[in-house]
């Protein structure tokens, strides 16, 4: 296996850093332009920040948090505390206090490391809650001279000795392959944060393991952006430890709202994504596409179709037939790389989705348009990934053939069994839910539903703990209503409903710009005050409408006979989604409760 000589990711990290110094490994946007740092620069900053920490007591098993935004220095964060032997524990910047609360008093962590002054002062507030939490350590430069606060700057501006180089060193080598590297506290879409226990083999094997699939399709010339949330196992993993490992450059989004912006000025190779960002990106080139000339929606008409035409080809890397040479090289001209361009996708060698199943119409869009995107699947618990489909093997609706050394199979009741190294050491301190997820022998249950095929691809179906029983007894999976619902312009987010009840109801947040196009073409008159709208008996209508036509192909049980619309986007800060933009039902159902009694108040069906 890949880096199997290898007993620790800052071994890796250092051993790289050494072949390369001054090639670049990061780069950020500052006053507007983007400028590289290189590994040397990281390197120095490791050493420095693991020298401080080790001068305060840090070492094998000690937690130090990160509350933080992707940045440099979250690298830097990382690979010092793990070169100690310790275990980071990474915090979503934008979690709920009480989340936040919750994870450093679990954690036990005694040092914090922090972004902003602004969520500074949200940990100092918790502080009498958490005796353990001894010191923070502030990225940016603020005033506040306090004792148990230190600047990130004065930890990397000192001169080190010999003996403190020697010092790391001579930890690093002390980190072994079955060391705890970080805990990662997930509820998934369900329940109280349980903390996911990653050792240094789970993670390198994972890496690996990627390397071992798509090696052959990297360079060294290859670059990723980094946009998804490094509190979460996909970006860490494939957008961080991968990357690095391999030795690849790294572009860090200013913001995840300015991803459209940094893909033209970095212009990737590789980009690792969720599906909620595919789906955007298709809705919104489909929207400004609408307000354009009828000649100029005629041709993009045209070129899609040419371009949805070349998707079975595309995926099979067949040569297209004869008769669609043409009119695809004249798509391809007009509109198709043109319009990769302008979304900064020109260079892409492919695209990633994970962390959930990506809607059919956004795989096909893309692939259709020129860029290859290979669905995968994982978890948390599996450091993440597991399956990918492959550039040259792809299967549209499936998330691949599992990695090497990987074993899946599925149980009687349809739930994907998983067994590997990249499967965790357990839940920490919970060795009541540890047991509750591994089979006795030792296959971890995922809590997934789905099927293998005859050449071994997977298929995801569901998530056990979504599935919704009617009054009648009928199991519904959410996830495919959902998923062709969301293919409508009308609709930007959608949580279906209806456990214990007699029929499906939905909760749906509409797209307020094109909601609004439909009824001002209907010659409604509309305001601003989104709540009038989703109010209005005319925008209800329209949905009705669209529901209806969406779902006129499926079976009685799968109709949504009822439904709310909503004025407010669910948001990870609001606790409605996941770090990976997935809904949490749980979340959803209590917070709407109410509004979901009143689908079903007058049931007379």
């Amino acid at each position: 296996m890949i880096f199997d000589n290898h007993q620790s990711l800052p071994e890796i990290f250092f051993n790289n850093a050494a072949k390369h110094p001054d090639k670049p490994l990061l780069s950020i946007k500052v006053n507007g332009e983007y400028q590289d740092i290189t590994w040397n620069t990281i390197k120095e900053e490791v050493y420095g920040v693991a020298a401080y920490l080790a001068s305060r007591g840090v070492s094998k098993g000690t937690k130090v948090a990160v509350y933080s935004e992707n940045r440099p220095e979250w690298w830097v964060y990382d690979l010092a505390v793990l070169s100690l032997g310790a275990i980071t524990v990474p915090l979503h910047a934008v979690s709920a206090v009480g989340t936040v609360e919750l994870i450093l008093h679990k954690s036990g962590a005694q040092i914090c490391f922090v972004d902003t002054e602004e969520r500074l002062s949200i940990l100092t507030l918790m502080s009498r809650k958490l005796p353990m939490l001894k010191e923070y350590i502030i990225f940016d430069k603020i005033s506040t001279k306090k004792r148990n606060i230190k600047q990130y700057s004065d930890l990397i501006s000192k001169k080190l000795k010999p003996a403190d180089y020697k010092r790391i060193d001579n930890s690093v080598k002390k980190v072994k392959r079955t060391t705890t590297a970080t805990l990662i506290f997930t509820s998934g879409t369900t329940g109280e944060p349980k903390g996911v226990e990653l050792t240094h083999h789970n993670l390198i094997s994972n890496v690996g393991q990627v390397e071992e699939a798509m090696g052959s399709y990297l360079d060294e010339k290859d670059a990723f952006l980094s946009f998804l949330p490094l509190s979460h196992v996909l970006e860490r993993t494939a957008g961080y430890y991968f990357p690095m490992a391999t030795s690849k450059k790294v572009n860090f989004a200013e913001d995840i709202t300015t991803i459209q912006q940094d893909l033209i000025a970095t212009r990737p190779t590789i980009l690792v994504s969720v599906p909620r960002i595919y789906e955007k990106m298709h809705a919104a080139i489909v929207g400004k596409v609408a307000n354009a000339s009828p000649v100029k929606k005629a041709i993009f008409k045209f070129s899609v179709a040419m371009g949805q035409k070349a998707v079975p080809y595309h995926c099979k890397q067949k040569e297209l037939p004869f008769y669609l040479k043409k009119p695809h090289s004249i798509a391809e001209k007009l509109v198709l790389s043109k319009l990769r361009n302008a979304l900064g996708m020109d260079k892409l060698k492919f695209a990633i989705s994970g962390g959930g199943p990506i809607a059919y119409s956004d795989m096909t869009f893309f692939i259709g348009m020129g860029v290859t995107v290979l669905e995968g699947f994982g978890l948390t618990e599996t450091s993440p990934v597991t399956n990918l489909v492959l550039p040259d093997d792809m299967k549209l609706g499936s998330v691949g053939k599992p990695f090497k050394n990987t074993k899946i199979k599925i149980s009687d009741d349809g739930e994907i069994l998983i067994k590997g190294p990249q499967v965790m050491k357990g839940y920490y301190r919970n060795s009541k839910a540890t047991k509750e997820v591994m089979t006795k022998d030792d296959y971890f249950k995922t809590g997934d539903i789905g099927v293998i095929d005859e050449e071994g691809f997977l298929y995801i179906t569901g998530r056990i703990k979504d599935i919704i029983v009617t009054a009648g007894g009928k199991n519904i999976s959410p996830q495919p209503i959902e998923q062709v619902l969301r293919t409508s312009r009308l609709i930007e987010q959608i949580a279906i409903v209806g456990d214990n009840r007699k029929y499906l109801g939905a909760l749906i947040i509409p797209d307020f710009d094109e909601l609004t196009s439909r009824l001002t073409a209907r010659g409604v008159g509309v305001g601003s005050d989104k709540k009038e709208i989703v109010n209005s008996p005319e925008a209800n209508a329209v949905f009705r409408e669209e529901i209806d036509s969406l779902t006129s192909s499926m079976s009685r049980v799968e109709l949504i006979r009822r439904f709310a619309l909503l004025s407010e986007e669910w948001t990870i800060d609001g606790g409605e989604l996941t770090a990976s933009l997935k809904i949490k039902r749980n979340v959803i159902q209590e917070k709407y409760r109410s509004i979901i009694d009143k689908l079903y108040s007058d049931d007379a069906e």
